[in-house]
């Protein structure tokens, strides 16, 4: 078993992939696509933009190639964009200048009239 372990360690067995990297990059550019409002916003109120992840080293690099593709779609996002963060308080966190990337902060789709 150890060496199965050693052998998968040493491959990369556990970390992300690049198709991985890309997969997370390119949600962030459809995130940004389906949602321009909320980033037009974010923009222009210099909001902070807080990526959570479940702290492993695999979701780590997820949250980092993520906020790399928001950077990537909008160049004015860099800054706002925050390291990611484990603490899943942050979403309760009362200051105005801070907003959580989660889905209470998307705005509710509209859908049209039945005919």
């Amino acid at each position: 078993m150890r060496s199965l372990l050693g052998a998968a360690s040493a491959t990369g067995y556990g970390n992300l992939s690049g198709r991985g990297a890309q997969d997370q990059r390119q949600t962030a550019l459809r995130m940004e696509q389906r949602l321009p409002s909320l980033f037009e916003t974010i923009t222009a109120e210099h909001e902070l933009i807080v990526v959570e992840t479940s702290g492993g080293a695999r979701a780590v690099a997820g949250a980092d190639a993520f906020r790399g593709g928001l950077a990537a779609g909008d160049p004015g996002l860099t800054g706002l964009i925050q390291a990611p963060v484990t603490d899943k308080t942050c979403c309760t966190c009362t200051s105005s200048r801070r907003t959580p990337i989660t889905r209470t902060t998307w705005p509710t789709p509209r859908t049209s009239p039945r005919s």
